[in-house]
């Protein structure tokens, strides 16, 4: 939904009445974005949970470096590189 703006010789009351109804819409707006990028977090969390919990005991010292980690860091991709890198370093060393 595109706003336009008011005219310049606009009255004070509609232009109150613009402001509400664009303020109301950017809160909504806002608030939808919100809940999709909730969502996509959800869904991302509970395959990361799925991946750690099938990991065997050896990689143990994985899973706990992993989830100590922050929270900006943790995503299916990151965590799928960071054990790549895991396995490798256990395979060579």
């Amino acid at each position: 939904m595109v706003q336009t703006p008011l005219a310049e010789g606009s009255m004070a009351e509609q232009r109150k009445h613009f402001k509400e109804k664009s303020d109301l819409f950017h809160k909504a707006n806002s608030y939808a974005k919100s809940l999709i990028t909730s969502a996509l977090t959800e869904e991302s969390y509970q395959k990361i949970c799925k991946i750690l919990h099938v990991l065997l005991s050896e990689y143990q010292s994985f899973k706990s470096s992993w989830i100590s980690s922050s929270d900006e860091k943790r995503s299916v991709d990151e965590l799928a590189m960071q054990l790549c890198s895991f396995v490798r370093d256990v395979k060579s060393g």
